[in-house]
């Protein structure tokens, strides 16, 4: 969920926090609270979103589901230049939630 709006929804409408550190305060930081399943949150640059494939954040995000350095490595490795031989900062942040262990060991 990003705010109230549910994540089916979301993923069809622009959903991005764009304000440089300079702006950002509680006042306009977003919240989001997500769904229990979601075991990875991706916070990149637009180094990053602008020149990434879609097919590619896929693939990497399936090949490295469990090593969160191993993925940001690879994004960041991916992020290539544009038509114009323009290739801006990639920097990516990547966040693995794990499972409860403790609840899983009283299960």
């Amino acid at each position: 969920m990003h705010g109230d709006v549910p994540a089916p929804i979301v993923e069809h409408h622009d959903a991005w926090a764009r304000l440089g550190l300079a702006q950002a305060s509680a006042a306009t930081c977003r919240e989001a609270r997500l769904p229990e399943d979601v075991r990875l949150v991706l916070l990149c640059s637009d180094g990053v979103s602008d020149q990434v494939d879609q097919a590619i954040w896929r693939e990497l995000c399936a090949a490295h589901a469990d090593d969160p350095q191993a993925l940001a490595d690879a994004i960041v490795a991916a992020a290539t230049a544009d038509e114009e031989g323009y290739r801006d900062d990639a920097t990516i942040v990547v966040l693995l939630r794990r499972g409860d262990e403790s609840a899983r060991d009283r299960g």
